[in-house]
C-alpha cells in the first residue's frame, strides 16, 4: 500500500497546455470567468507551485486519513478592462468595474465506479478579487466532511464482519464538476465554465508500511522524533493521505479517529 509517485500527476505544460488553451479561448466568450487548471503543491518544500506552466491533471483522496480535500484553482477573469476599452491613463486612477469578487464554487459528483453512497452538490464560499483580463489562485473544497463521512460509509470502503466492519481495499473514480461564481465591482454576476477533476477514492493506500526479510508487511516499534511525536511520512499537511502524499504506518494512527473502524489501516493486513 505504498503510494503513488505525484510526480505522474503533476504534468507539463507544452502541447497540452496549448490545445487546452485553445479550448478555453472557445469559452471565453461566453464565460466572464474560466478555471484553467489545478496547482500542485511541491511536496518536499509544501510550497505552492504557482508556476502556470505546471498543473495537476487529477486527484487522490485516502479517506481513513483525511476530513476533507481541496484543490487550488487558477482562475482568470475574461472581462477586458475598462480602462483599456475606455483608453483612460492609468493615472487616471478610475476603478475597474470589470474587476470580479469570487464569491462561491458549486462541485457536484459524477461517479465513474459503482458507489452504493449519493454525494449531494456542496457550495463553498470564496472571498478574493481577481482583477480584468487577469489570473488568480484560490482554494476550492471540493470534498467536505460530510462527503467524506458519506464515502466512509459506502459499503464499497466498509464491509461488515463477524466481530463488527472492516475497510476494503477498493477504490472508486469519480469527476468533482467545479463552477465559480462572482460578482463584478458594479454587481454583475458572472459564473465560469465547468472544470472537470478526476478523483480517486480509496482507504488506507496512502499508509506506508516496511517488509522483513520474508516479504511480509510490518509495521516496526516506534522510534519517534524529539517530543515523542512520531514520523509522519510528509511534512505537508495539504499532503496527508491527499495526492500521494504517504504516511508512515507508525504516524498513522495520529490521523485516524479512536473508535473508527478505519484505524485497522494503519496495521499491516493478513
Amino acid at each position: 500500500m505504498n503510494p503513488l509517485s505525484r510526480k505522474t500527476m503533476i504534468l507539463g505544460a507544452g502541447l497540452l497546455i496549448a490545445l487546452s488553451t485553445g479550448l478555453s479561448s472557445c469559452q471565453d466568450r461566453d464565460f466572464g470567468l474560466t478555471i484553467r487548471q489545478v496547482q500542485p503543491i511541491d511536496e518536499e518544500t509544501c510550497e505552492l507551485v504557482l508556476d502556470e506552466n505546471l498543473y495537476q491533471g487529477s486527484g487522490r483522496v485516502d479517506i481513513a486519513l483525511r476530513n476533507s480535500y481541496r484543490i487550488l484553482a487558477r482562475v482568470q477573469n475574461n472581462l477586458v478592462g475598462i480602462n483599456e476599452v475606455k483608453g483612460f491613463d492609468v493615472i487616471d486612477s478610475r476603478v475597474d468595474t470589470n474587476d470580479i469578487v469570487l464569491r462561491s464554487a458549486t462541485i457536484e459528483y459524477t461517479t465513474l465506479s459503482a458507489l452504493s453512497a449519493e454525494l449531494n452538490s456542496i457550495k463553498v464560499p470564496l472571498s478574493v478579487t481577481v482583477s480584468a483580463a487577469g489570473q488568480v489562485t484560490v482554494f476550492v473544497e471540493v470534498l467536505n466532511l460530510e462527503a467524506i463521512e458519506l464515502l466512509r460509509s459506502a459499503s464499497e470502503f466498509l464491509r461488515i464482519v463477524d466481530d463488527g466492519a472492516q475497510p476494503t481495499d477498493s477504490t472508486i473514480d469519480l469527476i468533482a464538476r467545479v463552477r465559480i461564481e462572482g460578482e463584478t465591482l458594479d454587481g454583475r454576476i458572472v459564473e465560469s465554465n465547468e472544470f472537470l477533476y478526476p478523483i480517486t477514492i480509496c482507504a488506507g493506500c496512502d499508509v506506508i508500511f516496511y517488509y522483513d526479510r520474508n516479504g511480509n508487511e510490518i509495521c516496526p516499534a516506534l522510534p519517534t522524533e524529539e517530543g515523542g511525536i512520531p514520523f509522519s511520512g510528509t511534512p505537508c499537511n495539504d499532503l496527508v493521505g491527499a495526492d500521494g502524499g504517504g504516511v508512515d504506518c507508525r504516524a498513522c494512527p495520529r490521523f485516524v479517529p479512536d473508535e473508527s473502524p478505519y484505524r485497522q489501516v494503519c496495521q499491516p493486513r493478513d
